[in-house]
């Protein structure tokens, strides 16, 4: 990744979009980041840049494993949790780690109900409505 000290999940080091992912979603410009780019196990590919966005489902549940790989606690352990997605809207998940976070260690779960695709229809006991004065940068700027 450019002779450049990065940090990844499943083989994907986040990379910002010049949009924020909220704008991209709530306006639907999903051509800056690919749903499902990350892999739901490690892969044996070399890693890459991206923006990993993971569409799931409202009221699934997901099982995540977090391998530790330093010797802080138990070295080579890892650690399972199992959620139940209950909010919809576009969620982070990333290290407590600063330096692994700023490096890239990060992804988003974009939560959707069944046949709810358009973000701006989503109740309001879910998300706060975007407001009218909110700040529209990089491609949704015009919109």
């Amino acid at each position: 990744m450019e002779r450049k000290r990065r940090f990844t999940i499943n083989g994907i080091s986040f990379v910002h979009p010049d949009t924020p992912l909220k704008l991209l979603d709530y306006f639907q410009l999903n051509d800056v980041f690919k749903p499902d780019i990350i892999h739901d196990r490690p892969t044996a590919t070399l890693p890459s840049l991206g923006t990993p966005v993971i569409d799931v489902l409202y009221h699934d549940f997901y099982h995540i494993v977090f391998q530790n790989p330093l010797p802080e606690v138990y070295p080579s352990s890892w650690t399972a949790i199992l959620i139940e997605l209950d909010n919809q809207g576009m969620w982070n998940l990333r290290s407590q780690n600063a330096e692994k976070w700023y490096l890239g260690q990060e992804l988003y779960l974009r939560v959707k109900g069944v046949g709810k695709d358009d973000p701006s229809t989503m109740s309001a006991g879910d998300e706060a409505p975007m407001p009218e004065s909110v700040i529209k940068c990089g491609r949704a700027a015009n919109l």
